[in-house]
């Protein structure tokens, strides 16, 4: 996926500079709106194609964008607390209908339980709610080599 051999075995190096030619495309689900907007932002200014949903989408609707929005994606950053659905179902919705990207699902309310239902359907990781950019970029990082 990446460059590699470019900079001396510098494979972080090879990495970010892959990335500014082929960008990772990032699917963000998240039903804050200044949430969506602020991670939206900064990811951008990170390099990253993102396509956001949320923002009082309704429940048929936000699975139908997701859906919609799924193909070709990297990664999927999807938020547990959608209001009438859940992350969980969501994400567990997009894997049965074919769609492997690799997700993280945040959330302020991680518990075992969370945790638990979020490996059965393949996430790679559940990021705690709030985070930082850091964290949120490295989550990612974690989750495309996953």
């Amino acid at each position: 996926m990446w460059a590699s051999g470019a900079h001396g075995g510098d494979t972080a190096q090879c990495e970010r500079d892959a990335r500014v030619v082929n960008p990772l495309r990032a699917l963000l689900i998240e039903d804050d709106p200044d949430l969506l907007a602020a991670v939206t932002a900064a990811l951008q200014r990170e390099g990253l194609r993102v396509t956001a949903i949320g923002d009082g989408t309704s429940e048929n609707g936000l699975e139908s964008a997701a859906l919609d929005s799924c193909a070709g994606v990297d990664v999927i950053v999807i938020d547990q607390r959608l209001g009438s659905i859940t992350g969980l179902e969501l994400l567990a919705r997009l894997r049965r209908e074919g769609h492997t990207a690799p997700a993280i699902l945040a959330t302020a309310f991680a518990d075992e339980a969370i945790r638990t239902a979020a490996r059965g359907i393949d996430a790679c990781e559940v990021l705690e709610k709030p985070f930082c950019l850091e964290a949120l970029l490295e989550a990612i990082e974690r989750a495309v080599r996953h």
